[in-house]
């Protein structure tokens, strides 16, 4: 539905069909109590002193407005414009935030590992000479050392496993040191 001020410009300029022209009419009359006659009598006498009073005025230089107007356009064009984005550019930053955030994760990561983590598993003194044990190489391929840790409650063991080996007397373990054989249990 065309509003007033679309009908009423289609009526003065003769552009309404006979029907549409007479309820427009009507509405003129009715609504509005405007003469339509007297309406369109009014429009063609200012149409006949406008073009008696106003002269037409040729432009000096025509070009150079037409050049200005054309350029003023055109800026105005590519001020409105928006700019279209990349095709690839959101596929990359996706990738880049990517990367940003499991680099991020995994200094955090290590940062957690080294302050929470690492400083409880500090080596205790009597670990260092299962580990070297462990590392001893014998020169025969059929000896072979196994170690189980054997945790109580309040005491820790480490059980050294010698296979392949001859039996190793008593006096062998006596020649160590720290290892009293008369020392009671």
């Amino acid at each position: 539905m065309k509003t007033f001020e679309e009908r009423h410009a289609a009526w003065l300029d003769g552009h309404l069909d006979e029907t549409e022209r007479a309820i427009f009419e009507r509405e003129l009359a009715g609504q509005l109590q405007l003469d339509p006659v007297a309406e369109h009598a009014e429009l063609d006498r200012l149409k006949l002193a406008l073009r008696g009073h106003l002269a037409q005025t040729r432009m000096p230089n025509p070009d150079f407005f037409n050049h200005r107007l054309l350029e003023r356009i055109e800026a105005d064009r590519h001020v409105t414009a928006p700019r279209a984005p990349a095709a690839a550019g959101w596929f990359h930053s996706i990738i880049v935030k990517l990367t940003l955030a499991g680099a991020t994760a995994l200094l955090l990561g290590v940062a957690t590992y080294r302050g929470l983590i690492s400083p409880q598993l500090e080596e205790r003194p009597e670990t260092a000479y299962l580990t070297q044990v462990l590392e001893a190489k014998s020169s025969t391929p059929e000896v072979t050392a196994s170690s189980f840790n054997a945790n109580a409650k309040e005491e820790q063991a480490a059980v050294l496993w010698l296979d392949g080996m001859s039996h190793v007397p008593e006096s062998y373990a006596a020649a160590d040191e720290n290892l009293d054989p008369d020392a009671a249990p």
